[in-house]
């Protein structure tokens, strides 16, 4: 077993998925609870007209097509009021990846428009490509929630190209994990962690294993080209360059002699030059051989003299050590360490990337730290070969990975072990600012017999210093997106959302502050959702909203708001039946209609496209029924003069 193959078996993270029976069960509970939420906790019977004009009949809402038979079960427990158990609630939610009152706010919209925004299915989508459904668990899911077919169709073509990014697409990390190209952009983990800000209930995945990789080895992956690390021999060589033989100089006389001259360096290091003889430059750099020839030949009378590089020289240097191909090698003299590691295929994951040895004269005379280069951009000890170099690449030093919440979680190498816990956050680019200071875990195998987990705080890193070894995994755990600071508003008002709690605020406050109730509000009753105690027990404190706005003092009526409270404000169609009035028979538009505030039957008769022509006006009948009481009802049949009512008759035009 390999090194990353230990650290992602190091600790268990995936996790199981719920058969696709279990996710139909989840759907309807889902759309069952947000039902449930929505009439206030009771299952209300909807009233249909039927009969004769004006009186009531009922529907009864039957059972949800093809809902499995154990559904009844959890249908009749919401409509005694049990509701869904909150834990339950929070981990189907967690499942599909998003929050309870997400999930309820989803199936409430769908219930109500039949279809989800653009950024509601753009998020839904990264979600679930990210849980790895079926195409058949897809499609179950999201009927049973409530999506039309064309919204399945769209929300599958968006799961297919919404592949979750992996965090190492960065240089010097694994390539494999780079999405394809051509490929829609995905949304970086990043994005995907502002975007769920506010789904606070969604509780923080565990740092992930599964995609650790060793840091670095992707630079000699097969997808680097070869000729992207390949020495150009067309650039200027430096004035440190040493001459040997298989070089090649450009001689350039002009003024009383006029030449050019290719000087090819001889196996004794010297070029012959006419008029001259032999010149040793073999062993000089190359500014010390440009002053050599042209002080030389400058000494003839009206002569000036140029001298620049031609032709370069190969040489010959080994790789040995812990490379994919070791051996010998002819490269370019211009050539780097890293030039020829790329010649030989790479450092395989059992080498070391930060003690790579240069030897001359088998004597170490360089030791290339790769993760200077990669982290920092340094190359300054990727030093140029000479012939007969080599480059030996030793085991692998000490090694610890780090996952979660930093910039760049991976498995990183060690010059010496222990080193610092600072300098391992370092080398992963920091902590994230989701990341929570008050725990880190480090999992750390003890004298090769067991494994223990050492739970540190990030104060710990500014007072002292803390040491990791060889093997140590450590763990960023992501803050806990819980707001404690917030109230909420929701329902019938003009900009609900949260709201910071301040010191004395009551509910007259946090109403003004979302602009003030809607048309049609419920002003007899709101109500406050409380979290309290240390089991966050649930506490409901009703309040009357028309007094709460109109009094200004410091009383019950007006109640004082704590952090994580709830405010819901009604509709009127919310907290009972919407009035309606009926009409039948010779009328152009014959059926329900809402009852306005002094709706007459004038009225009523002309919203209804007014009277055909065979109507007859002499008499129609108005059908009542009265509530008593709450206890009874009272049918009453009215003769009205159906043509003095439509002239205004204040006697026939009645009130409704």
């Amino acid at each position: 077993m390999n090194i990353y193959q230990r650290m992602r078996s190091t600790s268990e993270v995936r996790r199981s998925r719920p058969a696709w029976v279990g996710l139909v069960l989840v759907c309807l509970m889902l759309a069952s609870a947000a039902a449930w939420a929505q009439m206030g906790g009771n299952l209300s019977v909807g009233n249909q007209s039927g009969g004769s004009a004006g009186l009531p009949g009922g529907t009864v809402a039957g059972a949800l097509p093809g809902a499995p038979n154990d559904i009844g079960g959890v249908l009749n427990s919401i409509t005694k009021g049990k509701g869904l158990d909150p834990a339950m609630l929070n981990a189907i939610a967690q499942q599909l990846g998003i929050s309870p009152e997400e999930a309820l706010r989803l199936s409430k919209q769908l219930s109500q428009t039949g279809k989800l925004t653009k950024d509601q299915l753009d998020q839904l989508s990264v979600r679930l490509a990210a849980k790895h459904f079926s195409d058949a668990e897809i499609t179950s899911l999201a009927r049973l929630v409530g999506m039309s077919q064309e919204q399945v169709l769209e929300l599958k073509n968006r799961i297919s190209g919404a592949k979750p990014l992996q965090r190492h697409n960065l240089p010097g990390t694994d390539q494999s994990q780079v999405s394809e190209a051509g490929a829609p952009e995905q949304p970086s983990n990043i994005e995907l962690r502002f975007r769920g800000v506010d789904s606070p209930e969604t509780l923080p995945e565990k740092p992930a294993l599964e995609t650790l990789t060793q840091f670095g080895y992707s630079l000699f992956s097969s997808s680097s080209t070869m000729s992207t690390f390949a020495p150009v021999d067309n650039v200027p060589v430096g004035n440190d360059y040493v001459i040997g033989p298989g070089d090649e100089l450009e001689l350039l006389m002009w003024g009383r002699i006029n030449r050019n001259a290719l000087l090819p360096v001889k196996r004794d290091g010297t070029v012959l030059i006419d008029d001259i003889g032999p010149l040793q430059v073999g062993g000089l750099t190359f500014v010390q051989a440009k002053h050599l020839i042209e002080s030389r030949l400058g000494q003839i009378t009206g002569v000036q003299v140029d001298v620049t590089m031609g032709q370069l020289r190969t040489i010959q240097i080994y790789v040995y050590g812990e490379v994919q191909q070791p051996g010998a090698y002819t490269v370019s003299a211009l050539s780097h360490v890293s030039n020829a590691l790329m010649a030989a295929g790479g450092i395989s994951k059992v080498g070391s990337l930060r003690n790579i040895q240069l030897r001359r004269g088998n004597q170490i005379v360089q030791a290339v730290d790769l993760y200077e280069m990669l982290l920092h951009g340094n190359t300054g000890a990727d030093a140029r070969l000479e012939p007969q170099d080599v480059i030996f690449v030793p085991v692998i030093g000490a090694v610890v990975a780090v996952a979660g919440d930093v910039n760049r979680p991976a498995i990183y190498e060690f010059k010496k072990s222990p080193e610092s816990l600072t300098s391992l956050i370092q080398l992963a680019g920091g902590v994230t600012a989701f990341g929570y200071s008050e725990r880190l875990q480090i999992e750390r195998i003890e004298n090769h017999k067991r494994m223990v987990a050492v739970d540190i705080n990030m104060d710990q890193l500014r007072s002292g210093r803390f040491e990791v070894r060889d093997g140590d995994l450590v763990k960023v755990y992501p803050v806990l997106p819980e707001r404690k600071n917030v109230v909420t508003l929701v329902g019938n008002v003009r900009r609900p959302g949260e709201y910071q709690w301040r010191e004395g605020m009551r509910v007259a406050d946090l109403i003004h502050a979302g602009e003030g109730v809607a048309p049609r509000t419920f002003f007899k009753h709101a109500l406050i959702r409380r979290t309290q105690g240390s089991d966050g027990e649930t506490r409901f404190v009703s309040v009357d909203l028309g007094v709460a706005l109109s009094d200004h003092l410091a009383t019950p009526s007006n109640s004082l708001l704590y952090p994580k409270d709830e405010l819901t404000i009604y509709r009127e169609d919310e907290v009972r039946d919407a009035p309606t009035v009926n009409v039948v028979g010779e009328v152009r538009k014959p059926g329900v209609y809402e009852l306005s505030p002094g709706m007459k039957i004038s009225d009523l008769i002309y919203e209804a496209g007014g009277l055909k022509e065979e109507a007859y006006q002499a008499l129609a009948e108005l059908a009542r029924t009265e509530v008593i009481d709450g206890a009874k009802t009272r049918h009453s049949y009215i003769d009205v003069d159906l043509q003095s009512a439509l002239k205004g008759s204040e006697l026939h035009d009645r009130l409704l």
